[in-house]
């Protein structure tokens, strides 16, 4: 059964801190959270190996027959990200509340 999880990451999402998202998400997912949020309202930066690790979890969670939902991006850094063309690599939401109906009713549909 697969199960899900809300990760709220804090502080810069800079090189340093990209191994360490993509480690507990790494740990989460080998748990067998497979359709896991991540909340990113606290995170003020994040630099290119932060989204580079954003598009690589977001890859290995599909991969894994799960998904990775992201959430809480401040403008600024929404701004970048949509520039980036994240939304079109993995799902974006306004809030943990909008991104757990997202995946509930993507859930439901399977």
């Amino acid at each position: 059964m697969q199960t899900g999880a809300v990760l709220a990451w804090t502080g810069d999402l800079d090189v340093g801190a990209a191994g360490r998202l993509a480690e507990a998400l790494g740990d989460l997912r080998r748990s067998g959270r497979h359709h896991v949020i991540v909340d990113l309202a606290g995170v003020p930066f994040v630099g290119s190996a932060g989204f580079g690790t954003l598009v690589a979890e977001s890859g290995a969670f599909r991969e894994a027959g799960g998904d990775l939902w992201l959430c809480g991006f401040r403008p600024e850094v929404r701004g970048v990200a949509d520039l980036l063309g994240l939304p079109r690599v993995t799902r974006v939401h306004e809030d943990v509340e909008e991104a757990r109906a997202a995946l509930r009713a993507a859930t439901m549909a399977r």
